[in-house]
């Protein structure tokens, strides 16, 4: 039989292990973050990319708690038939890597640092699509919400700068590819929503007013894209109705003006207040009065007529 003095010492030794034990843990960070793309409790390798060259190791609890494609896959042939790999086909690696980033760490990473850079609002994009094609609500949540604030820093970055000239193509492009991931249809508030609530959510000086330097970029992607025309039209004319909001013709009178600094012919946003001055979406230039450098459908100005 132990004696009291060897039973005290087998209490303090295991008191220590326990203490050593729980420190230990408590260096350690908790969380899911922990186990991103590691082998530790991995029980499914999922590979995508090219051929499937890359792969990603994965834990199906934390998946199929957040992706209804992932629960489905786990809970039906996969599960059945004992595999320990899946294959993501026709996504860009880099969007991937960033859906499962978000799963395992809750935030997004964007491939620039810089605030309002066009990389990061075309991103948010991409990130959206694939994770409504894989249904992940969450990171597809994350994902209208991170557009919405990088949209606006890209369009408040045009309207400081002035820097047009290279950004009709940039912001056309916007337009278009978030039509083509969300169309506006779907449940919730999506890049659709967002887009239009930031261009007219913008102060007036920005978008309407007498300088009006960001209104000859959404005219030219509206009459480029009718949908977003259309959605442009229906939401101003809903604010008009409720504030005190400036009159929707200032948006859809539109001359064709040349510049007389540069020569180029770009859409100029008539002001219903005669207010007709502004800069060259091209050049910059500042004209105080766009009227008499209106061209007519045989391209002369209307100063020479």
């Amino acid at each position: 039989m132990a004696s009291s003095e060897e039973n005290t010492t087998q209490q303090d030794a295991s008191s220590e292990h326990v203490d050593s034990v729980g420190k230990a843990h408590k260096r350690q960070k908790l969380g899911f973050e922990s186990y991103y793309n590691s082998e530790t409790f991995s029980d499914v390798t999922i590979r995508y990319g090219n051929e499937g060259k890359r792969k990603f190791y994965g834990h199906r609890l934390l998946l199929s708690s957040k992706s209804y494609w992932f629960k489905v896959a786990f809970t039906g042939r996969f599960l059945e038939s004992g595999e320990k790999e899946i294959t993501l086909k026709g996504d860009d690696p880099a969007i991937i890597e960033a859906l499962f980033h978000h799963v395992y760490h809750s935030d997004v990473r964007f491939p620039k640092d810089e605030k309002g850079h066009l990389d990061n609002v075309l991103f948010c994009l991409d990130l959206y699509s694939v994770a409504d094609k894989y249904d992940f609500p969450d990171t597809q949540k994350t994902a209208a919400l991170a557009f919405s604030v990088r949209v606006y820093d890209y369009l408040t970055n045009l309207a400081d700068t002035e820097e047009l000239q290279n950004n009709a193509d940039a912001f056309k492009s916007i337009v278009a590819k978030t039509y083509a991931v969300d169309a506006g249809t779907a449940s919730g508030k999506g890049p659709h929503w967002y887009l239009l609530n930031r261009i007219t959510g913008l102060s007036d000086t920005a978008l309407f007013g007498e300088r009006g330097i960001l209104s000859p970029l959404v005219v030219e992607a509206a009459t480029s894209h009718a949908d977003f025309a259309r959605d442009m039209f229906l939401d101003i004319m809903e604010r008009c109705k409720t504030s005190d909001a400036r009159p929707l013709a200032q948006l859809i009178i539109v001359d064709d003006v040349r510049c007389p600094d540069c020569g180029d012919v770009w859409k100029k946003v008539r002001d219903v207040e005669d207010r007709d001055g502004g800069h060259c979406r091209f050049c910059g230039g500042f004209v105080d009065d766009w009227y008499g450098f209106l061209i007519d459908e045989n391209g002369t100005w209307a100063e020479d007529s």
